[in-house]
């Protein structure tokens, strides 16, 4: 099989979590360079494929950001949607705390809740926004786009970048498993303090 890509193709974020073995060594591959492109088969009787690209290698350093991104309804045809959406947008203003936010939202009908956002989550209008140097917190906006209108509000930029987090659940979700397939009792205050939760150890034995 030849890999053919459409000269629209589009890139798109790809992941260990969501790909099977043989695309993931693929795509991972440490000698994978721009451009390169193969064929691998969905199921042993080779009844179908999927074609890759390698574009390019995300390091993901960077830090993410805490926001509220809320999809609004704006559909002027339906019932009263017209005038609850502006009675939204009139009650919105810079400066208003989380909690007030939270209310006027809450009273218009919209339910809002803060998220860790990273640069593949959401659309680009929304994301172009957020990681723009020039936000600060507590920054709102209402960006409409060809299929939505989102209401986007920054809460914080993570200390670390989105690397270490990674970095860091991994070696948690190591350090936990040894613990459970060894079954010994271990209590490590560098790892507890990472995970910022009260655990407690007890021997069953």
């Amino acid at each position: 099989k030849q890999a053919n890509f459409p000269e629209d193709a589009s890139s798109t974020h790809a992941s260990k979590a969501n790909l099977g073995e043989e695309k993931a060594n693929w795509l991972f591959d440490s000698a994978r360079k721009a451009g390169d492109t193969t064929v691998i088969a969905d199921n042993e009787a080779g009844t179908s494929y999927t074609t890759l690209r390698f574009d390019s290698r995300d390091t993901n350093d960077y830090a993410r950001v805490k926001a509220y991104v809320v999809r609004v309804n704006k559909d002027v045809d339906s019932d009263g949607a017209e005038e609850a959406f502006a009675a939204l947008t009139g009650a919105l203003r810079d400066g208003m705390t989380d909690e007030t936010f939270e209310e006027v939202l809450s009273e218009q009908g919209y339910s809002s809740y803060v998220q860790a956002i990273g640069k593949n989550d959401y659309v680009p209008e929304v994301i172009d926004y957020l990681f723009d140097p020039a936000r600060r917190t507590g920054d709102l906006e209402m960006i409409e786009t060809d299929a939505a209108c989102y209401l986007v509000r920054l809460v914080s930029v993570n200390e670390t970048t989105y690397r270490d987090e990674l970095v860091k659940h991994a070696l948690l979700e190591e350090f936990i498993t040894e613990i459970l397939s060894a079954n010994v009792i271990v209590v490590d205050e560098t790892a507890l303090q990472y995970a910022n939760t009260d655990l407690t150890f007890s021997n069953s034995n």
